[in-house]
């Protein structure tokens, strides 16, 4: 496979990361419902869920809280895509973030990865 320079790295965790999210927008905005972050990179993520998130023909607002490392990450965004299967749906959700919050996100990351390489080297 060819590595493309402009393409946003991306990081699949070895567990999912548990995530609380909401869809919708500011005047309907859904209830709180659980999922899991298969996969992440600056540009977006992957969302696992049971939830079914109806997909319109515009682009369904979301945001996402999840933490990683102690630090708690409020992501906003939209879902551009979705699958659904017998027990659950996946989401692919593209992240509206500032340089700032891109820094951190990579710097958590960072430490995110070396730990899980630390622990995989224990075992």
């Amino acid at each position: 496979m060819r590595y493309r320079r402009n393409d946003s790295f991306r990081y699949e965790f070895e567990e999912p990361v548990p995530c609380v999210f909401t869809t919708g927008n500011d005047a309907c905005r859904s209830n709180e419902a659980d999922g899991k972050i298969h996969d992440i990179s600056l540009g977006g993520l992957k969302l696992i869920t049971p939830v079914t998130v109806p997909l319109d023909k515009e682009p369904t607002k979301i945001e996402v809280s999840f933490e990683l490392n102690n630090h708690t990450f409020f992501l906003k965004g939209e879902i551009v895509w979705g699958k659904s299967s017998f027990k659950y749906n996946t989401f692919g959700m593209k992240f509206n973030l500032d340089e700032a919050a891109k820094k951190e996100l990579v710097k958590e990351l960072k430490v995110y990865s070396r730990g899980v390489a630390v622990i995989k080297n224990k075992v």
